[in-house]
Order: C-alpha cells, then sequence, then structure tokens
C-alpha cells in the first residue's frame, strides 16, 4: 500500500501505525493510520443509505413497535426474520407475527369479497341445508411468500332428520 507523509508539529515524539516520528519532521505512514483518512472513511460510513429494517433494529424497541404498522409487509417480514437470528426479543417477534396475521387476514377477507380466488364461494351451512360449495378455515401459513395456499375442508350436509326417524322406527 502506498505511504502518506505525516508531519509531526507537536515538541514530543509521537508513533503512528508502528512508525516512530520525531518532533518536527515528516515521515511516511499507512494511510489507515492516519487519523484524516479514519475520519473520511467514518464519514462515508455514516453517508451510506442505511435500511429501514438495520435502523430500527439498531434502535430502542419502543421505536421499532411504533414504527411496524406503517412497514411495508416486505420489511416486517424481513425484520421478523433478522429480529430471529439476532436478539430474538419476546416483544418484537409478538408485534412482527401479530402484523403478519393481520395482513394474512386483510388478504383472506379480501379475496372473500370478491377477489381472486375461491374462497367466500361457499355459504354458510344452518339446520338442514347443504352448503353450496367448498367452506374454507383458513389460510395455510406455511406456504412461501411468493405462493398463496388456502386448505378446504369439504362439509357433507347433515342427514335429513325425517329419514333418520323413519328408519330408527324400522328397526
Amino acid at each position: 500500500m502506498e505511504k502518506v507523509p505525516y508531519p509531526n508539529t507537536s515538541k514530543h515524539t509521537e508513533f503512528i501505525g508502528g512508525v516512530m516520528i520525531p518532533p518536527g519532521e515528516v515521515r511516511g505512514i499507512d494511510p489507515t493510520h492516519h487519523p484524516k483518512y479514519r475520519a473520511a472513511e467514518a464519514m462515508e460510513e455514516t453517508a451510506s443509505a442505511m435500511h429501514i429494517v438495520d435502523v430500527l433494529l439498531a434502535g430502542p424497541v419502543s421505536h421499532l413497535l411504533a414504527a411496524l404498522p406503517s412497514l411495508a409487509i416486505e420489511d416486517v417480514e424481513q425484520l421478523g426474520e433478522r429480529e430471529q437470528e439476532g436478539a430474538a426479543r419476546k416483544e418484537v417477534l409478538a408485534a412482527v407475527s401479530e402484523r403478519l396475521l393481520e395482513h394474512a387476514a386483510a388478504q383472506h377477507n379480501t379475496t372473500e369479497q370478491g377477489g381472486t380466488g375461491e374462497s367466500g364461494a361457499g355459504t354458510a351451512q344452518t339446520g338442514t341445508e347443504q352448503s353450496a360449495g367448498p367452506v374454507i378455515f383458513g389460510v395455510d401459513l406455511a406456504a412461501g411468500a411468493d405462493q398463496t395456499g388456502t386448505t378446504t375442508v369439504v362439509v357433507p350436509a347433515p342427514a335429513d332428520e325425517t329419514t333418520t326417524t323413519a328408519k330408527a322406527a324400522k328397526k
């Protein structure tokens, strides 16, 4: 690595990066040991853009919890993954889980109200009426982020009470 000149303007001998520099003399030193070089490097690091997840994880839990509702769902997922790898604070993980469940429920409700998919195609079953379609019980949360999966369970119609009563009377 190229050396940079460092003048010792003090009255005492200075040691910079293993190099002795007597008072009033100039010596070549490694630029990584130069104070101005380190200050410029620190400015570059702080000037680089930080992702919101990095900022929230570095800050206090109260700020993280306050900002959680306004984050995009992708950022919430990344925040949850990074928190599990790092500190794994219970409050943060609980809040992230709650936010992801709220998002999944909102997606499910949107689908039921006429969006794409077959959710909401069935009607509720009352009395002896038969369901018009499959009844959706929940969203498969184990599906990947780029997949949407649902578990459909078809509930059979209850037996007709008159038929059941007639069979019991014949026995």
